[in-house]
């Protein structure tokens, strides 16, 4: 290999260094609360099922279940409450923005459009549960809160 081709690599390998850096240190920022990761005011987190149980123990978090009623009623997380995923867009100012709200769906997907919801209208601290319902193996209960 000449030393252009060299010199072309290098350059690639630097280029790729320094984005690791940069996505590394945006990502990467610690939340007071409860360990979580949120990297600035306008981005959301996703959340592990131990970071939600310990989240569960605080009082300034809100957690919110976008399922529809009827599987709310059958089992949802102790202590959430329940705005199906249809309702949320006309019902978040129920929300207090000055607490850290953490959504809760099926599989984690209206969780994500509804955590970046939140953050473009305004709220500061929000997280997904990873992965939702489908892999929530903590404590449930049944009925309406």
């Amino acid at each position: 290999m000449n030393q252009k081709g060299i010199r072309v690599i290098l350059i690639v390998l630097f280029v790729l260094v320094i984005l690791g850096t940069v996505g590394e240190f945006l990502f990467n920022s610690k939340n007071e609360n409860i360990g979580v990761n949120y990297t600035s005011e306008l981005s959301w987190n996703s959340l592990s099922q131990d970071q939600v149980v310990n989240a569960m123990e605080k009082d300034d978090v809100i957690l919110v279940d976008l399922r529809e009623v009827e599987l709310y009623q059958n089992n949802h997380i102790p202590g959430s409450i329940n705005i199906p995923f249809n309702d949320i867009r006309n019902r978040y100012t129920e929300l207090d923005a000055n607490k850290e709200i953490i959504f809760i769906c099926h599989s984690g997907r209206m969780g994500a459009d509804s955590s970046q919801f939140l953050i473009d209208k305004g709220y500061k601290q929000v997280g997904n549960l990873n992965g939702g319902m489908n892999q929530w193996s903590g404590p449930l209960e049944s009925g309406l809160q």
